[in-house]
């Protein structure tokens, strides 16, 4: 019996390739790693960027800041000079003419202005307000102020500045600027008083703008707040910061600028400086 030759078949089995499923995992591995690496490193340049900007306006920020300080510092000793020119005016006729001096002629031809000033004055040695600007003042006993007692057993030759207090005679907020009187022998003749609106500075600030929530506040080594921009806040609470912001705040202002301290709130003001 003839047997036929096998044919050969055409068809061979695959055989498996091996490592192929861990070619493709390190592929697939290396591009989410070097897609999560782009998305890191953009994060990270987007995050400088805006640190950098950030850091940019805030130094903007402050020196804007600082340049209105200048100008609002400027603004205060030109008006503190300016009420202790008329402080002297008066502590000279006021020796020179006692009780005849007339303030209230000296307002009608123009020698003073009063748009800022709540009353002008003069305390005698007893602690008596005897006379005044305003037509209609009743004499009254201030010997129990500080900024009579602050001048009475010493004469220093400066300018006092006070807390805002509620005038007896005006009835209005002030800020009491006060000088000492000398008689003839050099003893204690009172005081002069010139009472300043503190709201001519708060409406001083107000022209600048600040934002909704900026805020500009005069305020003393006591930490009592003579003027503040923001006329929303009750006087009764908005007289006072901590003790231990005013600190801070004096210990950088005599570094940064000694005219700051012109105006030492509650203290004397040395008008040579």
């Amino acid at each position: 019996m003839n047997t036929a030759p096998p044919i050969p078949s055409c068809a061979t089995r695959a055989h498996p390739v091996r490592g192929s499923w861990r070619e493709r995992y390190t592929v697939w591995a290396l591009v989410i790693g070097f897609g999560l690496a782009v998305i890191a490193l953009t994060w990270g340049v987007v995050l400088v960027k805006i640190a950098s900007e950030r850091e940019l306006e805030i130094r903007m920020v402050v020196k804007e800041n600082a340049n209105l300080a200048r100008a609002f510092e400027e603004h205060i000793v030109r008006t503190i000079k300016t009420v202790d020119q008329l402080a002297s005016f008066l502590k000279y006729q006021y020796e020179k003419q006692g009780r005849k001096m007339d303030i209230a002629r000296y307002i009608s031809e123009g020698m003073i202005a009063t748009d800022i000033y709540n009353q002008l004055g003069v305390i005698d040695e007893r602690g008596d307000y005897i006379l005044s600007n305003l037509p209609s003042f009743q004499p009254v006993n201030l010997a129990y102020r500080e900024h009579f007692q602050v001048h009475v057993n010493q004469d220093s030759g400066l300018l006092f500045i006070s807390k805002p207090v509620l005038g007896n005679a005006s009835g209005k907020w002030s800020l009491n600027i006060s000088r000492r009187v000398n008689k003839p022998d050099g003893s204690f003749g009172g005081v002069i008083v010139i009472s300043v609106d503190p709201y001519y500075f708060s409406s001083f600030y107000k022209q600048v703008d600040l934002g909704a929530k900026g805020l500009i506040s005069l305020v003393g080594r006591d930490g009592i707040v003579r003027a503040r921009s923001a006329t929303s806040i009750p006087i009764s609470a908005r007289w006072r910061v901590t003790s231990r912001i005013c600190s801070r705040w004096w210990t950088r202002s005599k570094a940064s600028s000694p005219r700051s301290r012109m105006l030492t709130c509650g203290r004397n003001w040395n008008k040579s400086n």
